[in-house]
């Protein structure tokens, strides 16, 4: 007694159908979402340009700057630092100059709802200027970078510094960017850029990836949450 086995159907007539058909409906989405006014969404946008072994922010820009967790604006001014609008600050008042990382920065808020900005807007009523020196990254060796040559184009010292220390401000106080690569106003590990780029750059490119890309993290986080594992690390860098 023989055994006869159904043959089995060929691969390539499946890939024939199945690769126009999703090529096909990755198009829709991203017509429907064009349609709908969503577009590419990255989520650095081109902010940065190179600086030493490290960065800073691009002067005179707007970008919007979207993640799954939040949406907001950034612009800079002529001194390159985060601002309300763009343009020149002569800094004729007395001012106060705020220092930082990206708590200061205020990575995920507009800059009237952070708090430099509401000090500033309630600081203006008395007269008194301020101006937002912190980078997203930074360590404390390259605000202090910045900070110098801050002072060395300002027109006069500011009345008063305030350096906000963070927990991975202090945990990390004695470092600075050796491993840094900057593409395209994007960073990325100096050793592995290429395909994170790629990715930033389809990130630019097509609404339909972000869009899937928001829904896959937005499971992620629902049924797969950091836990406290992550709170841990922080906390760790008080000791």
């Amino acid at each position: 007694m023989s055994l006869r086995t159904s043959p089995q159907p060929p691969l390539r007539p499946a890939l024939l159908l199945v690769l126009p058909t999703l090529v096909a409906c990755l198009a829709l989405l991203e017509i429907g979402l064009r349609v709908l006014g969503r577009g590419p969404t990255g989520t650095t946008d081109d902010i940065f340009e190179p600086y030493r072994d490290a960065y800073r922010l691009k002067p005179n820009q707007t970008r919007v700057s979207h993640t799954p967790s939040f949406t907001c604006t950034i612009r800079t001014n002529a001194r390159g630092l985060r601002d309300r609008s763009e343009g020149p600050r002569p800094l004729a008042r007395p001012y106060v100059a705020w220092l930082g990382d990206s708590a200061t920065f205020a990575n995920g808020v507009e800059y009237e709802q952070s708090f430099v900005g509401l000090f500033g807007a309630a600081a203006e009523r008395h007269g008194i200027e301020v101006v937002n020196l912190a980078v997203g990254g930074h360590h404390l060796a390259e605000q202090e970078e910045l900070l110098g040559d801050f002072l060395a184009s300002a027109p006069h010292p500011p009345d008063e510094v305030v350096f906000v220390f963070t927990p991975q401000l202090m945990g990390l106080f004695d470092q600075r960017h050796h491993d840094l690569a900057l593409h395209g106003g994007y960073l990325f590990p100096r050793d592995r850029w290429l395909g994170p780029y790629l990715v930033v750059l389809l990130n630019d490119a097509s609404a339909a990836y972000g869009f899937l890309r928001d829904g896959v993290r937005a499971v992620q986080a629902r049924f797969f949450p950091a836990g406290p594992k992550v709170a841990a690390e922080m906390l760790a860098m008080y000791a």
